[in-house]
């Protein structure tokens, strides 16, 4: 019976660990915001850096001011968290108001309805048009 070589003991729970990190980097990246722009159809895009992001027609939407305290007791139920990156489906525990999140960190906050889902986008028309 042969000895495993100091080599592959190593390997062996490596290997593994970096194919799980790879997927865990492919999964964030499915969810990660990379812009707001409009397209030709004049359709608002949430734009994810891997994936399809979202497309809402610019026609059909009602844009509100953010009230208050709706960002503060939010669990979320569908999509990416990470610090001040929020991208998904969140609810407010308080209020039980369901809405979809497209946060990157920036403070204007633009808040918008379209089939009954409130969208808070902070992204709103960047650069990349």
């Amino acid at each position: 019976m042969k000895s495993l070589s100091i080599k592959h003991l190593i390997m062996v729970p490596i290997l593994p660990t970096i194919l799980i990190l790879a997927g865990v980097i492919l999964f964030m990246m499915t969810y990660w915001p990379s812009g707001v722009t409009i397209d030709g159809d004049n359709n608002i895009c949430l734009n994810v850096v891997l994936g399809k992001g979202h497309k809402i027609p610019a026609d059909e939407i009602n844009i509100t001011e953010v009230p208050d305290g709706l960002l503060s007791h939010l669990i979320r139920t569908n999509g990416l968290s990470l610090g001040k990156i929020n991208y998904g489906k969140f609810k407010n525990t308080k209020s039980g108001q369901k809405m979809f999140l497209y946060l990157t960190g920036k403070e204007d906050k633009v808040c918008f309805e379209h089939d009954g889902v409130l969208y808070v986008v902070d992204d709103w028309m960047t650069d990349n048009r």
